[in-house]
């Protein structure tokens, strides 16, 4: 699977003896496990009237990829792994497809490139359907066929400009119609039904309304009379100048009955409804119940489907998806729960051929026939594969190391011996992850680790896994909704966590902490008392290092400052790192600049010392401060190219040893991949450099240093292997990752 990579071994000086000894080699984090091959983010699926096309977003290949897959009538699968629909060097984004009684078309919008009109043949066959459309172009994610003609939304590149456009078959803009200016236009829906449109868009009005309309069109994209208000909502006043963070959007979902177009959605006070036709539409409400989120609906000639994820956030973090049978007019005649608690709500995609009606969601496609027994049959979506794992980090406890890591739609973690062989075989399922995750962190208080972890929709979340390998937060648990890169550290019987939280402009952050014991029982409510760091506000604070000693924690940061400005032009983006030390309770002590226009890129406490790795333009430093912030001494420059994308310093025997991995450069073969290195420099108890570099990971897979650890004898170093594929061809290894442990002092590595 790696056959490319090469594991260059050190020879190294042991604390005790001069001979020199052999690194270890390195080692699988977990034992290969495959799993459920689609998560599918974002699904959307269609019918032609008997079989199934889904489309979705899939990144098994460590970039966003739109895959599909048939399935027959019955809603078994016909692809299991899926197949390819459009994948290019740039993320892909999955677009609702529609039957013109041909084919499947889709739009789909590749990153700076614009939209691709891709067609799906029945057999699976997919081509290009049409010229690109550029990327100014912005199409909403919505698609509808009448017999005649396409619909779609179509933007100018702003969020201000919608118009809702007719294509032709050949695709070609036949009328376009612009949505009410004014407004920010957040998202839009097109459906079909009775030979012409109905067009729905949510938007958000000034700083305080989120509005929903509704607008009616006919065959050939003449209005049927003015935009009709659905729905109005307050935002909450905390979003006051920055609405567009207000992510309790409505997210309207519609379907054709035959009769009557029925649009749903989400408020947090329940689910909604309007039946739309001739006149004023007839609103209705589906349930009363709070949170509610990603509403969705189909007909099948007799009935709607209805489904929503009820969320269970105010007592427990998973979500339960929940179906509602309702009837043409809008009257709820049952309600039943489909499938197992998730950890966290996604979109769901339904349809309907008439006989089933077929749900793609959390992995998983459910087979539902409301009138049936049993109602729901659930599978697994696809055949099991190898993911990628991303954003490993490690942390060294008192008889094991624990590392953590991201697969798609979910987060492990898995203890290795100090030899570093693998104890949870493919990992512990720690939790589901909604989206992406970034920044995972872990520390050890000897008992119990601690995992921390970014996730965009729902912030900063942590989870406690012990010793012993039990997992006593079952899904995780928020820390700060919102925050952003945590870090963490572990001292005694508590763990101090600190991140970065939006403040009240959108260039500007501030960072808090908050003290997480580590005895509280499993399963517990952990609570969460956030401290901000400062008042003393700049244009953005970031968290670098966490350090735990003797007298409490000691946390580097950096902080943009606001810059000298003449009119709207800035000379120049000043910035300082800082020095913060805080008490065990977390409670800020002192507080010092360490240094002004120069960037630390990792730090480390040697007994009383501080040593940082600072980065003056295209030049690196070792910095020796004392705990009070003072300067001691001269920095000593480090060997480090100005090119270096990852730089980490961790305690080594008899010093600290610092890693770093310059860019990648393209193979000389022309394979399309990148050719990597990681490199390590030894400094002694002073901070200064006792040897030139020394090669430690080398391979045409990239190898990148992600975290870094110390067991009082050697440092483990985590990394993952990736290669990017080249435009032209779209094939190649899954993103996994390892572990290195080297000894503890090194020097010039051997061939």
């Amino acid at each position: 699977m790696l056959t490319r990579f090469l594991a260059l071994l050190l020879l190294v000086f042991t604390a005790s003896a001069q001979t020199p000894s052999v690194s270890h080699a390195r080692q699988p984090i977990a034992e290969p496990v495959k799993r459920p091959g689609v998560v599918a983010f974002e699904p959307y699926i269609t019918t032609n009237g008997d079989e199934f096309l889904a489309v979705w977003n899939d990144d098994r290949y460590g970039n966003t990829d739109i895959y599909g897959a048939r399935l027959d009538a019955e809603g078994e699968l016909i692809d299991r792994s899926g197949f390819p629909v459009h994948a290019t060097w740039r993320p892909d984004y999955a677009s609702p497809a529609v039957w013109d009684g041909q084919r499947y078309l889709t739009l789909a919008p590749s990153e700076h490139m614009g939209t691709f009109p891709l067609a799906v043949e029945e057999d699976g066959h997919t081509e290009r359907a049409g010229e690109l459309f550029p990327a100014h172009l912005g199409f909403h994610r919505s698609l509808a066929w009448n017999g005649q003609r396409y619909a779609a939304v179509m933007g100018d590149g702003t969020a201000n400009t919608i118009s809702f456009v007719l294509l032709s078959h050949q695709l070609r803009v036949e009328t376009s119609t612009p949505l009410p200016a004014g407004d920010h236009i957040r998202l839009a829906r097109v459906a079909a039904g009775g030979g012409g449109f109905l067009l729905v868009w949510e938007s958000i009005r000034g700083d305080s309304e989120d509005l929903l309309y509704a607008w009616r069109f006919s065959a050939s994209g003449e209005s049927l009379g003015a935009p009709q208000l659905l729905a109005s909502l307050p935002i909450p006043e905390q979003f006051d100048g920055f609405p567009e963070r207000y992510l309790e959007a409505m997210k309207p979902a519609v379907s054709w009955n035959g009769n009557a177009f029925v649009v749903v959605w989400t408020t947090p006070g329940g689910v909604h409804g309007a039946r739309i036709a001739e006149g004023a539409p007839e609103t209705f409400r589906l349930t009363t119940e709070s949170n509610p989120t990603d509403a969705a609906i189909a007909w099948d000639g007799v009935s709607h489907l209805v489904l929503w994820n009820r969320d269970m956030r105010l007592d427990t973090d998973p979500v339960q998806p929940y179906a509602a049978v309702v009837s043409g007019t809008g009257q709820v005649l049952d309600t039943f729960a489909v499938g197992p608690e998730q950890d966290w709500h996604r979109p769901m995609a339904v349809a309907s051929n008439g006989r089933i009606f077929l749900l793609l969601a959390y992995g998983e496609k459910f087979v539902i026939r409301p009138s049936s027994t049993p109602r729901v049959k659930e599978e697994l979506f696809s055949s099991e594969i190898y993911l990628p794992q991303r954003n490993v980090a490690i942390a060294v406890g008192t008889s094991n190391v624990l590392a953590a890591w991201h697969e798609t739609g979910a987060v492990y973690a898995g203890r290795l011996s100090r030899g570093g062989s693998p104890l949870d075989g493919g990992g512990i399922r720690v939790a589901g992850v909604g989206s992406w995750l970034d920044s995972m962190r872990i520390a050890s208080n000897g008992d119990t680790y601690l995992l921390v972890w970014e996730e965009a929709d729902r912030g900063v979340r942590g989870a406690r896994v012990t010793e012993a390998g039990e997992l006593l937060d079952a899904h995780g648990f928020d820390i700060a909704p919102g925050g952003r890169t945590p870090i963490v550290a572990a001292r005694g019987d508590s763990f101090l966590v600190a991140w970065r939280q939006q403040a009240s402009h959108p260039l500007v952050t501030r960072i808090f902490t908050s003290v997480i014991p580590a005895a509280i029982p499993a399963g517990g409510a952990v609570e969460i008392d956030p401290k901000g760091l400062t008042a003393d506000i700049g244009l953005s604070q970031q968290p670098i290092a966490l350090l735990a000693d003797s007298g409490g924690f000691r946390l580097v940061w950096h902080q943009q400052l606001s810059p000298p400005c003449y009119g709207r032009f800035c000379t120049y983006l000043p910035f300082e790192e800082r020095l913060t030390t805080l008490g065990a309770d977390g409670a800020v002590a002192e507080e010092k600049t360490l240094v002004r226009n120069q960037a630390v890129d990792d730090a480390v406490l040697l007994d009383d010392t501080l040593v940082a790795v600072v980065r003056n333009g295209p030049s690196f430093f070792s910095h020796r401060f004392n705990l009070a912030g003072e300067a001691l001494g001269t920095p000593s420059e480090l060997a480090i190219p100005g090119n270096a994308i990852e730089v980490r310093i961790v305690k080594s025997a008899g010093g600290a040893t610092v890693l770093y991995t310059p860019q990648a450069t393209p193979s000389p073969t022309g394979s399309g991949r990148l050719e990597g290195e990681t490199r390590a420099i030894f400094l002694d108890g002073e901070g200064t450099p006792k040897a030139s570099p020394a090669l430690v990971l080398s391979g045409s897979d990239t190898p990148r240093i992600s975290d870094v650890a110390f067991d009082g004898a050697h440092v483990w170093l985590a990394y993952s292997t990736r290669w990017y594929p080249s435009p032209q061809t779209h094939t190649g290894t899954v993103e996994r990752a390892y572990v290195a442990k080297l000894a503890g002092r090194v020097r010039a590595a051997r061939r």
